[in-house]
């Protein structure tokens, strides 16, 4: 069990953010301590949505409050996804700094929240710059969507080919790209990781109508496999990636089914707990990745 920092939007309705990506982690066997910086009655994309922006010193105050109550040392990792404005990014950089210093070995996950086709940012260009400038460059793991790694890299993003060249340009040692168009007219859909020195690539067919949070239940998977010590080798995602893709397909197969325009994690947790690992392959269009 790892004790895991989520910093990120928390909804009343419906499984996307910090309210699914907690659920998926309390579900995969570790502790999570949920900081929300917004408070919303749905995703953004209903017709009518509540909002209260939690102020950012909440952030500080809070681990303030952790350490009183002596319990900071004992945090293994953060992870931090919405930030909805610079003050925001500024706390969240200030509590992975703090924690840093306390255990050099705590992960820091950042899922950069920016923004997605075809709407493009969701948060302000300030904000935005904010956790370029602030936060990738701290990441041990980063989840950019196509929009969001091409806003980060300053380059196009259209294919693999492109999704490879740019996650490289980033500073984290490990990035996995999601929502990348691949195939002859787009057909397919392909999610990407990259490392130094390697490359696996996982396709699928391109559906329609994918429920909201789908990016946040990936990158939740992710992190909760990789921190499982059965998953845990050598810090290579490989194993986790190719989990928390399988799991994330099934929740998007099973919301089809059910006509369901929201993730349906409460009653799926056999599909996408313990899922059969998706088949990976190599893209190599340099001829310098890691085959092995």
């Amino acid at each position: 069990m790892a004790r895991i920092v989520v910093i990120s939007s928390h909804v009343a309705y419906g499984n996307v953010g910090g309210t699914a990506g907690s659920f998926i982690l309390r579900r995969l066997g570790h502790e999570v301590w949920f900081l929300p910086t917004i408070i919303l009655s749905n995703h953004p994309g209903h017709a009518n949505v509540s909002r209260q922006t939690v102020e950012p010193e909440f952030l500080d105050h809070s681990l303030d409050a952790f350490e009183a109550n002596g319990w900071i040392n004992s945090v293994d990792a953060v992870m931090t996804g919405y930030l909805p404005s610079v003050q925001h990014v500024a706390e969240a950089e200030k509590i992975v700094t703090r924690l840093k210093s306390l255990n050099p070995d705590l992960l820091y996950f950042c899922d950069p929240i920016l923004g997605d086709d075809p709407e493009g940012l969701y948060i302000s260009e300030n904000a935005a710059s904010a956790v370029r400038s602030e936060l990738v460059a701290k990441a041990d793991i980063l989840t950019p969507n196509r929009f969001e790694l091409e806003w980060l890299s300053g380059r196009p993003v259209n294919n693999v080919t492109d999704a490879l060249s740019a996650a490289r340009t980033l500073d984290g040692a490990h990035v996995i790209v999601t929502s990348l168009p691949d195939g002859e007219g787009n057909a397919n859909v392909a999610d990407l990781y990259v490392s130094p020195g390697k490359a696996r690539l996982a396709e699928w067919q391109r559906r329609e109508n994918v429920p909201h949070g789908s990016g946040d239940a990936l990158a939740s998977l992710l992190l909760g496999h990789h921190l499982d010590g059965h998953h845990l080798n050598d810090h290579d995602l490989t194993e986790a990636f190719a989990l928390a893709v399988a799991g994330t397909r099934a929740l998007i197969t099973e919301a089809g089914a059910l006509q369901r325009a929201s993730l349906p994690l409460e009653g799926s947790q056999d599909l996408w707990v313990a899922p059969k690992p998706v088949s990976l392959t190599v893209p190599d269009p340099t001829g310098l990745i890691d085959k092995r």
